[in-house]
């Protein structure tokens, strides 16, 4: 009983300054759109470097969005945050080709990644959370999705009339709904503008509702998981795929708690 009251102070101050790093983060008022504009330039922050055709993020972007306007171009947030107030999409992309996006974290927009009259596009191990979509796909086309995490979005992936997209290695955690596609709701559309790849012959996604076994031990389901009648993933995985790095904004106030512990810990000690 004793270690444990002598551990709450320090629990939470923890608790505490996670919070108000929370608060910070509520409290900021939206700001204007960055651009990543198609002669190469970026406006609105100072939080993007470019290197050639490589756009950084160097800190965490908060109450802002990104629309790009240049193609074959790569966006790697180096496991930082952006992070909106719930409207609008996280990072836009609109006719664009060739755009690879990796490394983000990112959470409460109307989309994460929105994609509109898109091809041959990479979204590549971001984390995509409490969004309405993680990411949205309307008239979009030949996109790998891979190494995602989608978690606790209303939509995992929401589908406008698209097909032909590449979506597998992705872990899909209590999102209302995994798989969206407006097709279900419009028979009168062609079937075909609803079918797209779930897996890559041998690796499907992690569907954390799939209610099936792996008898042989190889980290595959035994049985499909099925998403409608034209989409299945024929190779579910098990386990889900876990980003490894913690997010920046995640392990700053966690640092600075055990810092300051740690500062009147010593003192305390000192005064013995």
């Amino acid at each position: 009983m004793i270690g444990k009251r002598r551990a709450t102070p320090s629990l939470l101050l923890i608790l505490s300054l996670v919070l108000v790093s929370f608060l910070q983060i509520g409290i900021v008022k939206a700001e204007s759109p960055i651009y990543i504009r198609a002669d190469g330039s970026v406006e609105g922050t100072d939080k993007i470097q470019r290197d050639g055709n490589v756009y950084t993020f160097t800190n965490n972007i908060v109450n802002q969005s990104v629309v790009v306007e240049m193609d074959g171009i790569i966006i790697d947030g180096v496991d930082h945050l952006l992070q909106g107030n719930g409207t609008g999409a996280g990072i836009s992309l609109a006719y664009r080709s060739n755009v690879t996006i990796k490394n983000i974290q990112i959470s409460d927009f109307n989309a994460g990644i929105g994609l509109y009259l898109a091809y041959n596009n990479t979204i590549f191990r971001n984390l995509l959370v409490n969004n309405l979509a993680g990411i949205s796909l309307m008239d979009s086309n030949s996109s790998n999705i891979t190494e995602n995490t989608m978690m606790d979005n209303e939509n995992g992936i929401y589908f406008f009339s698209c097909y032909n997209n590449n979506v597998h290695g992705n872990s899909f955690i209590n999102n209302t709904l995994h798989v969206f596609d407006n097709v279900w709701n419009n028979p009168w559309l062609p079937q075909l503008l609803s079918m797209n790849f779930w897996n890559n012959g041998t690796t499907g996604n992690y569907w954390s509702d799939y209610n099936g076994t792996d008898s042989n031990g190889d980290g595959v389901g035994d049985t499909p998981y099925v998403i409608d009648q034209n989409n299945r993933d024929n190779y579910p995985i098990m386990t889900e795929f876990i980003i490894p790095e913690f997010p920046s904004w995640f392990i700053m106030p966690l640092f600075l708690a055990a810092s300051l512990f740690t500062i009147i810990v010593r003192k305390k000690l000192r005064r013995l």
